[in-house]
């Protein structure tokens, strides 16, 4: 994780402590996840900085036929205070119907579902910055604990071999300006 800078809004006001939430789903009607992690990333030192996970991990996901639907990844980074709210935005990935998305570049005009934004591909091609809303809700107006700094989608149709994505998250008020790099290797199923 890229962190250009950072803020921890909890009332020691240390350093920050960035959390990374990221959920793969298949993207039918409604969308199904597939999988979940949670990867805490160590502090960093002065910044600008560049922290990696103590821990290896990754999401896996194997496909082959070329119907297959679309999967979408979901990035979800928090500046982590008290935990309760990462809590629960985890286990709301569980429940991809509760969530809703607005594109921050403003091109949807009411929020997007995960199946909707894997079809719209004038819409998103590579990775889009989202707000993340649960239940029609702003998450990030809804967290009273932990600082929600972004969310963003990237969608993957199966045709690609390999890549390296670059996820931006920038909070409301600009003091949290960070970057997930993701690497996303085919694998075909055996």
């Amino acid at each position: 994780m890229e962190i250009a800078c950072g803020y921890d809004r909890g009332m020691m006001r240390g350093r920050v402590e960035p959390v990374l939430l990221l959920a793969i789903y298949a993207a039918v009607e409604p969308a199904e996840l597939i999988h979940r992690c949670h990867i805490p990333l160590p502090q960093p030192g002065p910044l600008p900085n560049t922290v990696v996970p103590e821990v290896a991990s990754g999401l896996a996901v194997a496909w082959g036929a070329p119907d297959q639907p679309p999967f979408v990844l979901l990035a979800v980074a928090f500046e982590a205070d008290g935990g309760t709210d990462i809590q629960r935005v985890y286990g709301a990935l569980e429940r991809p119907r509760e969530l809703g998305f607005w594109p921050m570049d403003g091109a949807a005009v009411e929020p997007l579902s995960l199946d909707e934004i894997a079809r719209d591909d004038q819409l998103f091609h590579r990775s889009a910055r989202m707000q993340l809303l649960r239940h029609g809700v702003q998450e990030a107006e809804a967290c009273e604990d932990d600082e929600l700094v972004g969310a963003a989608v990237s969608v993957f149709t199966g045709n690609e071999s390999s890549g390296r994505l670059r996820l931006h998250f920038l909070s409301a008020d600009g003091r949290n300006d960070w970057t997930a790099l993701v690497s996303c290797d085919r694998k075909e199923r055996a």
